[in-house]
């Protein structure tokens, strides 16, 4: 069972290309968001399209109309901003340069790295 905090350091680029993927997938719905290219709600009639995948019983809204929406979608960047300058980006780090001489001694760099 892997821990939350373990590493692979061959796989540290991809955590960061992860991590820049997701940024950008957010960043993307909060623009199509704003210009209200994303519709919630009741898919007006075609019950057949399982591709909204919106619920039923809504009627459609677009979230940039809504001010509960609208403070939603701000704490989730919040937090998004939080975790990743403060927790995430310190631990990849940590982990391709450790800062302690013990961790240091354990970690192998090729010679590009150094």
């Amino acid at each position: 069972m892997w821990k939350s905090n373990v590493f692979l350091r061959p796989l540290t680029h991809r955590f960061l290309r992860g991590a820049v993927q997701l940024v950008g997938r957010v960043l993307g719905f909060v623009k199509e968001g704003l210009d209200g290219k994303i519709e919630f709600g009741e898919n007006n009639g075609n019950e057949n399209d399982a591709s909204s995948g919106t619920m039923v019983g809504l009627p459609p809204y677009f979230w940039h109309e809504r001010v509960e929406d609208i403070a939603m979608v701000t704490w989730e960047l919040t937090i998004l901003d939080t975790c990743m300058t403060h927790d995430y980006l310190e631990v990849i780090a940590d982990t391709v340069c450790p800062t302690d001489k013990e961790s240091r001694q354990s970690t192998y760099n090729s010679s590009i790295e150094l």
